[in-house]
């Protein structure tokens, strides 16, 4: 028979057992603040979190529902398919499928759901093989990337706008790299220059005698090395065949990739030669119009609608025996003698209504005293400004 436990011995195993109930309490008061703090986080997330089984969305967090536009009873009786974009159903399915049947997929990637009120947002979804309850299933982490999406769609379209007008601008573009070569050229360089693409990529504008002064090239070197940009910089290139033509550029510097120093440009050039030869030939033509005014035996002068003279040719000294600047100034009344001034004021009249030349006899004021019968032809025409 057995020995009968000692007294100290029963209090010993007393003491063990109510260290294991302590702990047992402490376990599950932990496992209690575990719970609190997942169910927490679970519900105060800002990322959706649910899990998918069987088809069907289950124990969905606030998140989820919120991003959906819906209540918990609409969402965990339905299939999960129908909340997905109808475009990219077929991709989601697929992957959820075969990735219960353990094949290795990406765990990240996006696709579009379809709220409540029919709009489209894009997600990303990270997802994780688990068991649920017993049975295969994934937890799925989702992330509202909707902005990210359209941010990239602007910058998509605004790089391809820039593409765009870099390929088809008649200007010369050209992108040209820290070390000065360029790193792309559109059509419009290559229709100024002669030089094809290839010819050009990777060879700087000095490799291919570009500058006809080799003096302009360190102008606008220092110009951009200063304030980053030049506009309109007048310059003469070399083209593939030698001539010469004038042209406008106009440049910016930029950094690729954020880059700390390596310094990148973007110049536009414009041909202005035909520009040049049009202005040359206007002031040329200028000067023969003020040669023949000024030496014409008849007297010409112009005024605006006002009645102020804005030019009188040197003739009228002779005729009149003042000088030029003194019949500018010279006030309309006094122009014509009292007989002829209401002639003058309408046959001026008239040429202001008029496409046609309005012809009349007047008598005019001499700086002796005396005065001098004169023919005069008045004819409207438009000023620069468009204004007549």
């Amino acid at each position: 028979m057995a020995d009968k436990p000692t007294y100290q011995e029963l209090e010993k195993r007393v003491q063990e057992l109510e260290e294991e109930i302590l702990k047992k309490k402490d376990a599950e008061e932990a496992s209690r603040e575990s719970e609190e703090k997942y169910r927490i986080l679970f519900e105060k997330a800002n990322i959706a979190i649910f899990v998918v089984q069987d088809g069907i969305i289950k124990s969905p967090n606030p998140k989820i529902l919120e991003l959906l536009g819906r209540a918990e009873e609409e969402v965990t009786t339905r299939p999960f398919i129908i909340f997905i974009h109808p475009e990219d159903q077929a991709l989601v399915q697929d992957r959820h499928v075969r990735r219960l049947k353990g094949e290795e997929f990406p765990s990240t990637y996006p696709f579009r759901i379809v709220t409540k009120a029919g709009d489209s947002r894009w997600v990303e979804l990270n997802v994780v093989p688990v068991s649920w309850e017993g049975n295969p299933a994934t937890l799925c982490f989702i992330h509202d990337i909707t902005d990210r999406k359209e941010t990239e769609e602007a910058l998509r379209q605004r790089d391809e706008l820039f593409r765009l007008v870099f390929r088809t601008s008649p200007d010369s573009i050209c992108i040209v790299g820290p070390d000065e070569a360029y790193i792309d050229v559109n059509e419009g360089f290559c229709a100024d220059t002669g030089y094809t693409r290839d010819d050009a990529l990777g060879v700087t504008a000095g490799s291919l005698n570009l500058w006809a002064d080799d003096g302009d090239s360190e102008k606008l070197r220092d110009v951009l090395r200063e304030n980053g940009e030049v506009k309109n910089f007048e310059a003469r290139f070399r083209k593939k065949d030698g001539s010469i033509t004038t042209s406008l550029l106009s440049a910016t510097t930029f950094k690729i990739n954020n880059a700390d120093e390596a310094v990148s440009t973007i110049t536009v050039t414009r041909e202005i030669g035909d520009l040049k030869k049009a202005e040359e030939s206007l002031r040329e033509s200028e000067r023969n119009y003020r040669l023949l005014v000024d030496n014409s035996a008849d007297v010409i002068w112009r005024m605006d609608l006002d009645r102020n003279v804005t030019y009188v040719s040197p003739s009228i000294e002779p005729m009149r025996g003042y000088s030029a600047e003194e019949v500018m100034a010279e006030p309309w009344e006094e122009k014509f003698v009292p007989d002829s001034q209401a002639v003058a004021a309408d046959a001026f009249s008239r040429a202001d209504s008029s496409e046609d030349p309005v012809i009349f006899e007047a008598e005019q004021p001499r700086k002796d005293g005396s005065t001098v019968w004169v023919e005069i032809n008045v004819q409207k025409f438009i000023g620069d400004s468009g204004d007549p």
